[in-house]
């Protein structure tokens, strides 16, 4: 019996999520953003007015650093340089960086969403701008742009 309210309280609690439409893409026009794509569930579809300008939030498949996650970490390890200044000053942290992966693979937009010290976060950005081309993030098997954000930890041992 108890098994039974549990499973009745949590479909009354999910179902809310799972009946409203939700907003799946943004396209910027001029400075403006404007939602221009849906999902009900989990169906995604891309219409034929879709153009270069819009950007995928959520996507059927992520983009991807070339080789994986394996490979990006490894990238960031040999190309991300603690500055000497920070490390004097003992300043760390995580910088989040966020970027634009185009269909074509390029990283472009790069913004510091999370910041911790101006030297820390130029590094970030110095970093994610000598990435190779990605692999494009997918919807109905279609590569599309995306938003993908990236965490940079910077920490003294």
């Amino acid at each position: 019996m108890k098994r039974l309210a549990l499973l009745g309280i949590c479909t009354l609690l999910c179902f809310p999520v799972f009946s409203q439409e939700e907003k799946v893409a943004e396209q910027v026009t001029n400075g403006n953003t404007e939602q221009s794509a849906t999902t009900a569930g989990s169906d995604l579809t891309i219409s034929d007015e879709d153009d270069s300008s819009t950007i995928y939030i959520k996507v059927e498949k992520k983009a991807e650093f070339p080789g994986g996650t394996n490979e990006l970490m490894a990238f960031l390890r040999s190309n991300l340089q603690y500055p000497q200044e920070a490390l004097e000053e003992m300043i760390q942290g995580n910088v989040y960086v966020q970027f634009v992966v185009q269909k074509n693979g390029e990283i472009t937009d790069i913004r510091i969403i999370r910041a911790v010290h101006p030297l820390l976060d130029a590094e970030a950005i110095r970093v994610i701008k000598m990435m190779p081309k990605w692999k494009p993030a997918e919807v109905n098997g279609k590569a599309v742009n995306s938003r993908f954000t990236l965490p940079l930890s910077f920490k003294l041992k």
